[in-house]
């Protein structure tokens, strides 16, 4: 429970949930003075117990159910603060954005810092064997980056990014639940009758097994496919002489678009003419995700 912004006035609070409760949590600790942003705070145990993360993180009142796997998730924020105070270049995570960012143009900045975050944390490395191949997905580390670079995206697009100068075009989606729910609804990515029984049967999936692998691979794949198409329409048009403005188009925007879709359509608010309803989202209790 938090108000509705950090300019809210009033009084009232809001009951938030999913991610947007993620934020409510930190914005309500920083306003009643916990330092829950300064690395060196939450690293230590004796300046930051565990009570006090879990009283940050307790469920609102009505509900049943606290943050998933919250021992591991305090282990993983410690192991973070550590590596940000002890290893990492002005012992914060700007120190990296600004490393990757001094890199030579020629270089692709974004990889860079997308593999400075593997090197250094290694919570970050989502990683499973698929058919007894390496598969890689980084969805917190890819996130991570495109949320910096749309949060701090300039006012004129003309301007070169201060963060992150060499875009997020060679990021992928980030493969968790609401993505691929999305996309097999739309007709985009298609299920074979197993998995459509799993999911409608809440059957849990274990993190790295087959069906979750394929679930999360195939919608990485549709949506690079998507972008493919979007960016060869556009130069068709352009070809046949169409004056449309045209803007870059890559895999990080069809991801937050397809995510807020999920959300709409999930709360209600809007309908995608699809006559059966979105099938469950896969359960998977990860971390990674």
């Amino acid at each position: 429970m938090w108000k509705e912004s950090w300019e809210d006035t009033s009084g009232k609070v809001k009951k938030w949930e999913g991610y947007w409760s993620l934020l409510a949590s930190i914005n309500k600790a920083l306003e009643s003075g916990i330092p829950i942003t300064d690395p060196s705070f939450y690293a230590s145990e004796i300046a930051c117990p565990d009570s006090i993360i879990e009283s940050i993180f307790e469920p609102a009142d009505g509900c049943i159910e606290t943050i998933p796997l919250l021992k591991e998730r305090i282990r993983i924020l410690r192991e973070v603060g550590r590596t940000l105070v002890e290893k990492v270049p002005g012992h914060s995570f700007m120190g990296l954005l600004e490393e990757a960012a001094s890199q030579p143009s020629g270089q692709n900045r974004t990889l860079r810092l997308l593999n400075d975050i593997l090197d250094y944390f290694p919570s970050f490395r989502d990683e499973s064997i698929y058919k007894g191949r390496k598969v890689v997905f980084w969805k917190r580390a890819q996130i991570l980056i495109a949320e910096i670079w749309a949060a701090f995206y300039p006012l004129d697009s003309s301007e070169m990014h201060p963060l992150v100068p060499d875009s997020v075009d060679c990021l992928t989606m980030f493969a968790d639940y609401r993505v691929p729910q999305m996309l097999q609804h739309l007709g985009t990515t298609i299920y074979s009758d197993n998995v459509i029984e799993t999911l409608k049967g809440g059957k849990y999936l274990e993190y790295g097994s087959d069906m979750e692998c394929s679930i999360r691979t195939s919608s990485i794949v549709a949506v690079q496919q998507l972008r493919e198409k979007m960016v060869w329409k556009q130069e068709q048009l352009y070809h046949a002489g169409s004056t449309e403005q045209t803007f870059p188009i890559n895999s990080v925007l069809i991801d937050f678009l397809l995510w807020d879709l999920a959300k709409l359509v999930e709360s209600g608010q809007h309908s995608t003419g699809r006559v059966s309803i979105p099938l469950p989202c896969h359960r998977t209790r990860s971390t990674y995700y």
